[in-house]
């Protein structure tokens, strides 16, 4: 169970550098296309998706190239096959996320949210609940995996279709000129350095138990992390801003932006808060029946990091502000400098033997840099982005 916790891990990672910062580039650039140049968005997204195929072929080689590095960190016994499942799950992690962006991007919020990883998640359920009640053997590592690429297929094809239709109305108009590809490029590089730093600083928990623990204790913490993905996915605050975030800066509707951040940041908030008291009565009960008795001590691991993320949702305005109004090159510095500084936390908590440890390093580090960020808008572009009780600015 270790291998393929982290082996998502990694293949996240990779998958937003393949994606050179082409996901938030949709939001930034598809975004001001379509609210003022309806004609340059074919053009836009053309460009954008040469940047990514050329971007995923260097990440693929490196992956290739560096692969006895890997597996000395973090797959050592695993199944040589695993090489090339971590390859295709690369690959396909960065079409899903740039076709979700793509859609996200042109006010598809409902396929955006479809395509961005739930069609492989009620796919991957079904596929492996038939699997373990026919045939529970082959629900070992390279099945899983196996049903996981399959399934992963099958959500890109209907999302491609949904991009498809999406698109058809703008190669009507009249084409124009979108932005340099330079440009382009310019802006999409910081871009993707912050994401993948943000990402890389959200999984360096499970890197470093994995690294410094080996992978049986990355088998424990891995199921109780994953289940904390609940809170972001019933909040996907960060990703639904992103595009109205720089539809409305283009068209200068600060005051309008100011206010969209808020009342996002107090949803995030009240599904955070009731996420956090559920986890507190029913953590332990749930991870025990879900996971097995190993893991019915493990609700005071769910509580710190459930109660981190639901910190994060409430200030995580402030980094889709500073990306989408220019302030990028700013987020990365902040983003490279936090993801540094948890890893550094997560090397000393390591060395305790403790999961309980990990989690506090990680949850910490996580409040602490959406606190800076939080601040840092507020000081550059003189947005308040989260929610204040009695106050009406």
């Amino acid at each position: 169970m270790g291998f393929y916790f982290l082996l998502l891990q990694v293949a996240t990672i990779a998958s937003i550098f393949s994606g050179m910062g082409v996901e938030q580039g949709n939001q930034k650039f598809i975004s001001e296309a379509v609210a003022n140049t309806p004609g340059s968005v074919t053009v836009v997204v053309s460009r954008l998706n040469g940047i990514v195929f050329a971007a995923t072929a260097g990440v693929l080689g490196i992956i290739w190239v560096g692969w006895q590095l890997l597996e000395t960190l973090w797959f050592k016994g695993a199944p040589p096959i695993i090489r090339y499942f971590l390859l295709g799950m690369i690959a396909v992690m960065t079409v899903e996320r740039i076709q979700s962006s793509m859609l996200r991007a042109m006010d598809k919020m409902g396929k955006s949210s479809m395509s961005d990883g739930v069609v492989r998640q009620c796919f991957l359920f079904l596929v492996l609940g038939i699997l373990y009640l026919m045939k529970p053997e082959r629900l070992l590592l390279e099945g899983v995996l196996t049903a996981w690429l399959l399934c992963s297929i099958a959500g890109l094809v209907l999302a491609r279709f949904w991009c498809g239709s999406a698109l058809a109305p703008y190669r009507k108009n009249e084409p124009e000129h979108g932005p340099s590809l330079s440009h382009m490029i310019g802006v999409s590089i910081p871009l993707g350095v912050a994401s993948a730093t943000a990402v890389l600083r959200g999984a360096s928990d499970m890197l470093v138990i994995g690294w410094l623990m080996g992978p049986e204790m990355a088998g424990l913490f891995g199921p109780v992390k994953r289940v904390t993905t609940l809170v972001s996915a019933l909040t996907p605050v960060t990703k639904m801003l992103q595009p109205m975030v720089a539809g409305l800066y283009a068209k200068n509707q600060i005051k309008e932006l100011g206010a969209l951040c808020r009342k996002a940041s107090l949803l995030s908030t009240a599904v955070g808060l009731i996420l956090v008291a559920f986890f507190v009565i029913y953590g332990n009960t749930l991870l025990s029946k879900v996971f097995g008795p190993a893991f019915a001590g493990q609700g005071p691991i769910l509580f710190i990091l459930v109660t981190g993320l639901a910190v994060r949702n409430y200030l995580s305005a402030a980094g889709v502000v500073l990306q989408m109004t220019g302030q990028h090159m700013l987020t990365m510095r902040v983003n490279i400098l936090f993801c540094l500084f948890a890893i550094a936390a997560l090397i000393l908590a390591a060395q305790s033997g403790q999961l309980l440890w990990i989690a506090c390093a990680a949850s910490g580090t996580m409040v602490l840099q959406f606190i800076l960020l939080s601040h840092l808008a507020q000081r550059h572009t003189g947005i308040r982005t989260y929610f204040m009780p009695f106050t009406s600015r």
